[in-house]
């Protein structure tokens, strides 16, 4: 468990190496999203991680099972360069947004190479394993910017196929005003 646990940090720890040197504080340059908000997680509208995991869990490295790891809360700063997640686990992450390739060498993982870049109105972070894996996370908007999704892909030797997983969030300030008060 402790494993786990620190795996898990680990992970975000990378992530917070993709911090921009140089940022703007300032809203997303005109024409792309603006991801900032807080999102909650729509379950019944979500892959569900922990079948998949089951099928095929076994055969990956425990950075890459941490990867599709389900949280309930999201919250997100977006700024011109940089993009900031914290979770309700208590991860934190930021990345740069200007596309350069990170190196971070991690104790029990080795060399991981990631970067961040826009793909029309998607942003997608992408990390090199060791192991010759591949992470990609894809966030996109739709529903007029209430609804956020998150999609993982990991690629691995261990896989006959990629797997995938889609997490769908809702910005909780339209929970509350549809709902009256939060799910």
């Amino acid at each position: 468990m402790l494993g786990n646990k620190l795996m898990t940090k680990v992970i975000f720890c990378l992530l917070l190496t993709f911090i921009s040197m140089a940022t703007i504080d300032g809203e997303p340059r005109a024409g792309r999203p603006n991801f900032t908000g807080t999102w909650q997680l729509r379950l019944s509208q979500s892959g569900n991680a922990r079948e998949k995991l089951l099928n095929d869990g076994h055969k990956l490295s425990v950075l890459m099972r941490d990867a599709i790891e389900s949280v309930n809360f999201l919250t997100i700063t977006h700024r011109d360069s940089q993009f900031e997640v914290s979770d309700n686990t208590e991860r934190e992450w930021a990345l740069s947004l200007d596309g350069r390739k990170v190196e971070q060498t991690t104790q029990r993982d080795g060399k991981i190479v990631g970067f961040a870049q826009w793909e029309g109105d998607r942003l997608s972070f992408v990390m090199q394993t060791p192991d010759g894996g591949k992470i990609v996370e894809i966030f996109e908007l739709a529903s007029m910017g209430r609804r956020l999704s998150v999609t993982v892909r990991l690629e691995s030797q261990r896989l006959s196929r990629p797997l995938v997983i889609r997490r769908v969030y809702e910005r909780v300030g339209d929970i509350i005003s549809s709902r009256g008060t939060p799910n």
